[in-house]
């Protein structure tokens, strides 16, 4: 099974996503996959899904590790540039996905 990096190719690609197309600008990061895949434990979107809006996720896992979900926050992207973003919301993003997946077993 191929992920998203496997079926975007080079260059951006339109992609379903619940009936909605959304234009994937990057695929560093997405799904687990790219440079800081393990090591940082979040990703974060700029205005990939929606224009105007970045977003950091963190992974909920249950028992065993696998990832079930995900807890998103998103800003205004004139507001939060990525560096901005990071130091403002990733360490309680963690935090509250971290507990979560604790609760959940994972």
């Amino acid at each position: 099974m191929g992920g998203i990096g496997t079926q975007l190719g080079e260059g951006a690609r339109r992609v379903a996503a619940g009936g909605v197309e959304l234009t994937v600008r990057s695929t560093d990061g997405a799904c687990g996959l790219g440079p800081s895949r393990g090591r940082d434990g979040y990703l974060v979107q700029e205005e990939e899904a929606i224009p105007g809006l970045s977003s950091l996720a963190a992974p909920i896992r249950e028992l065993g590790g696998a990832a079930i979900a995900a807890l998103n926050v998103a800003e205004p992207s004139t507001q939060y540039d990525r560096e901005r973003l990071v130091a403002a919301r990733r360490d309680p993003v963690l935090q509250v996905a971290q507990t979560i997946s604790r609760r959940l077993g994972g």
